[in-house]
């Protein structure tokens, strides 16, 4: 008889000792089991007699239930980590802290570059060998795609045709929580020297300038100086994202680098001595420079600060990935991959100088310049009767850095909407938020008609406040929690592009701390 989780029938040649035992073999799946006396466990396969005959199976395979079942040795996790370099270093500096969580012991050794990690019990015994191997973004995803590793890290978004076309990882979607994972925020930023008069500018200046349309600071209402342009080495993911996000994104604009750019190791710090240098790099790599603002075409100018990149309100916002087959839940890879997400975790990775994505809050007092627009760009009775809930709604509430969106194109939260439900639920149990005001405010671009746009953002709000109670329905006799709509009112992005409409297109999170009866 042939069964699928049977490694293979085995006559015995001895006959049922005394001391067997019955035991219930059942499939990992559920799909069937064998009852009998086990004859023999060795090398990780059971051995049983049953009514219909003597089997072999492999341990891996099935649960043994029954008190003649051995005590099994966990498996030894052998795994790969590799990728973007910075985030291979990251890994190294988060495993310590991820052994600390299973009161384990670590051992570590180098090979060349590759670092190996060697975790074990209070008792010796072997529970998972770590390497962790820097490269690039590229090379990290090709040997996810290769069955080399089991988690890539990647300072960018993969294409589908980058991730495994099996398992979990479909490619046709990049955004599968079970598989891709926000490790951590970045963004992409101009930086120029203090001495430069100029604090903010459009994806259209940076284009020209970096392609060598502009090549005079008076061209940008500054001094009559040469621009000096740095950038980083073509190892960097900056160099793409540069050409990807401001380059590509500009009509009649030359999508080619200028030559004239200085290649070097630390923009920031060259620019900094520059008084006539810009250069492009990532938030994360800023200092000492000064980060210009983006301004967009409708007026709007977005600075890149933790809390804006946080809420990815500043446009050139990127996350950094850790992707994998999304498959052994349970094993080590799965499990320091949601340590990830931890609160210690998100620690060391504002410590390592990315953005973080521990909840921050901004005060109404700090939003002028986004209520200023609001009023400035209504149109109509019924959007001032808007505004005027909406600013009765949040008096006396801060804005959480949490900003929900969903899958493009879907009514599924994204990968990171998914955790920050989660943060946000762990917050909401301490008792320091106990009875206080919780409001989801859904908002839309402007694309299509009021009212729908209207509707659609109650929709969306409300759904990610039951997502809330469906993680923690104890939060119901906690916390008063409220979800409304507001459609396109109150845009914090250009509605005129992609990018902006993408931004627009939102449910964000306000909390007031002032106490209230928990809801009925």
């Amino acid at each position: 008889m042939k069964l699928g989780f049977i490694a293979g029938a085995l006559l015995v040649l001895y006959s049922v000792g005394a001391n067997a035992q019955e035991v219930v073999l059942t499939a990992k799946d559920g799909s069937i089991s064998l009852t009998g006396q086990l004859i023999e466990f060795k090398d990780d396969f059971y051995t049983i007699d049953t009514e219909i005959g003597q089997f072999t199976v492999e341990s891996g395979k099935v649960m043994c239930e029954g008190v003649g079942c051995p005590e099994l040795k966990p498996p030894v996790a052998d795994f790969a980590v590799s990728g973007h370099a910075g985030l291979s270093d990251l890994v190294n500096a988060l495993i310590p802290l991820y052994t600390e969580t299973l009161d384990a012991n670590r051992v570590e050794t180098t090979e060349g570059l590759q670092m190996i990690h060697a975790i074990s019990d209070a008792d010796n015994t072997e529970l998972a060998n770590i390497t962790v191997v820097p490269s690039s973004t590229s090379e990290g995803l090709t040997g996810l795609q290769n069955q080399e590793i089991a988690i890539a890290l990647s300072g960018r978004i993969a294409k589908a045709d980058e991730l495994p076309a099996d398992g979990e990882v479909q490619a046709d979607s990049t955004e599968n929580s079970q598989s891709s994972h926000v490790v951590a925020l970045d963004a992409l930023v101009m930086v120029v020297s203090d001495q430069i008069p100029i604090n903010e500018i459009t994806l259209e200046q940076a284009a020209k300038i970096f392609s060598g349309d502009y090549d005079n600071w008076s061209e940008l209402g500054g001094p009559d100086a040469a621009i000096t342009l740095y950038g980083p080495t073509a190892e960097s993911d900056a160099v793409q994202r540069f050409n990807d996000l401001v380059l590509a994104s500009q009509e009649n604009t030359d999508t080619k680098l200028s030559d004239r750019i200085q290649i070097v190791d630390d923009v920031a710090a060259r620019v900094a001595d520059d008084s006539a240098g810009i250069g492009y790099t990532y938030f994360s790599r800023a200092e000492p420079a000064k980060v210009l603002s983006i301004l967009d075409v409708c007026g709007i100018s977005l600075r890149a600060d933790p809390y804006t990149i946080k809420a990815e309100q500043y446009p050139l916002t990127e996350r950094l990935y850790a992707y994998s087959h999304g498959q052994d839940e349970a094993g080590h890879a799965a499990q320091l991959l949601r340590f990830m997400q931890s609160e210690d975790a998100q620690q060391r990775v504002s410590d390592a100088g990315w953005v973080d994505q521990r909840i921050g809050m901004l005060r109404l007092q700090e939003q002028g310049q986004r209520f200023a627009h609001t009023l400035s760009i209504a149109d109509a009775d019924s959007s001032l009767e808007l505004i005027k809930a909406m600013a009765t709604d949040v008096l006396g509430s801060d804005r959480l850095s949490i900003t929900l969106r969903f899958e493009t194109g879907s009514s599924r939260l994204d990968e990171r909407a998914q955790y920050d439900i989660e943060r946000l639920a762990r917050m909401l149990q301490s008792e320091d938020y106990a009875y206080t005001n919780v409001q989801f405010l859904g908002f839309t671009d402007s694309v299509g008609d009021y009212e729908l746009n209207k509707e659609l953002s109650q929709r969306r709000a409300t759904q990610m406040r039951d997502a809330l109670l469906e993680y923690d329905p104890g939060l119901a006799l906690k916390v008063k929690l409220r979800s409304v709509g507001y459609g396109e009112l109150s845009p914090i992005a250009c509605n005129e592009t992609a990018s902006g409409r993408a931004i627009n297109r939102r449910v964000e999170v306000w909390i007031d701390k002032r106490t209230s009866l928990p809801q009925e």
